[in-house]
């Protein structure tokens, strides 16, 4: 569930790039077979410069994740040497792909929120092959670019035009949904009851202790627990960890939910949904893409999320194909209608709309998009500009 957003090679002076599940998944098998050790801080406050030449400097392949990832938490992915690794945070990983020594590789830990740089090593028992073989992966990612944005950040894009598929999913008995929920979520489902307010179409399932409030026109429901008002806080590291365990207790990642962001101040975590390697937003803010969980206490206090799971339509993929403009086109339109605004990266995703089928059964339709981020906000731009064949300006 902790994946890069992106992998980005380099070699040969070319960027390569890709959101490829397949390719997260041939590294991350890589890892289950090494030890990570010899970790050591390098700089406490690593410029953007720095983290750049890191990248630059050798052969690597660097792993971009959407927030901080606690180490602890990833040693289920590469374990290390020691049993605990505490207070060390990461937003990217750099492995670099240079002559291994003692069937060692070095890899690079950095922040770009707390601007701390780790420097540590990564056994394998070939190392040699291992770098072999990601040389050649690297070569059959798509070509990437550096961006230079106005406000001088680096952001790592597609060299040409994609051109991706609309696909469709189904989601059966949705309605069922809702009472799979009601049994997993409830001390007692037996004592819970339910009042609907048909107007809003909305109902909620309570008992003494929790609400849950089903928004039934969105596919998306809110529990909530009346705790007291004991003041515990929970590490990072424990709040990903009791999220984790939280949400595998009742089945919850019913398609593919991937890490999104960790909150240690409001101790919240969010995961975001992605379907065929990319991520999807709603295109109506009321309804959800993101499993949201909150804590209070050192319990969960509100966990909100879509109640609907996908399942694949089979479509032709060449009639359904949509080109979008060159990223660089996208963020030299969106920089010259506002300069101003500090864009902090941009991606590809799907814009998710919904359409009843029968009574109980829903049809979703994915549509590819380009999305730029401000602050912490993913904003849509809008199909006239990313699209080929659509304004060159104009943004909304």
């Amino acid at each position: 569930m902790i994946k890069p957003y992106k992998l980005i090679g380099f070699s040969d002076r070319t960027y390569y790039g890709t959101t490829n599940n397949d390719a997260i998944e041939d590294v991350y098998n890589t890892f289950k077979h090494a030890k990570l050790s010899n970790i050591m801080m390098l700089d406490e406050q690593a410029s953007s410069k720095k983290l750049q030449q890191l990248v630059t400097s050798q052969d690597s392949l660097t792993l971009l994740f959407p927030d901080e990832v606690s180490l602890s938490i990833f040693q289920s992915i590469l374990p290390t040497t020691n049993k605990k690794v505490p207070g060390i945070n990461f937003t990217r990983m750099t492995i670099a792909l240079d002559e291994a020594k003692e069937n060692k590789v070095d890899v690079y830990l950095a922040s770009e929120t707390t601007k701390d740089l780790y420097k540590a090593k990564i056994r394998l028992d070939d190392a040699k092959q291992y770098i072999k073989h990601q040389l050649k992966e690297i070569d059959q990612y798509d070509r990437y670019e550096k961006y230079v944005t106005t406000k001088n950040r680096s952001i790592y894009v597609p060299e040409n035009n994609p051109s991706i598929a609309t696909q469709q999913y189904f989601s059966r008995n949705v309605s069922g949904k809702v009472d799979d929920f009601k049994n997993a979520l409830f001390t007692n489902p037996k004592i819970v009851k339910l009042s609907q307010n048909r107007q809003s179409n909305v109902d909620k399932y309570s008992d003494d202790r929790s609400v849950m409030t089903v928004f039934k026109n969105f596919y998306t429901l809110s529990f909530s627990n009346m705790l007291g008002e004991e003041e515990t806080r929970i590490s990072k590291s424990h709040l990903m960890a009791n999220t984790i365990g939280f949400i595998n207790e009742h089945g919850g990642y019913t398609n593919d939910y991937r890490y999104k962001s960790v909150d240690y101040v409001n101790q919240k975590v969010a995961y975001q949904l992605f379907m065929s390697g990319l991520p999807v937003e709603p295109a109506n803010k009321a309804m959800m893409t993101e499993i949201d969980v909150k804590w209070e206490s050192g319990k969960v206090s509100t966990y909100t999320r879509p109640y609907y799971e996908l399942e694949n339509i089979p479509t032709d993929e060449e009639k359904n194909s949509v080109k979008l403009q060159t990223a660089p086109a996208i963020l030299q339109a969106l920089e010259s209608q506002n300069p101003k605004v500090t864009i902090v990266d941009l991606r590809l995703g799907y814009r998710m709309t919904s359409e009843e089928r029968g009574t109980s059964a829903v049809v979703f339709t994915l549509t590819p998009n380009w999305y730029y981020k401000v602050k912490e906000e993913w904003i849509e731009v809008p199909t006239s500009i990313s699209t080929v064949g659509g304004a060159a300006s104009g943004l909304e």
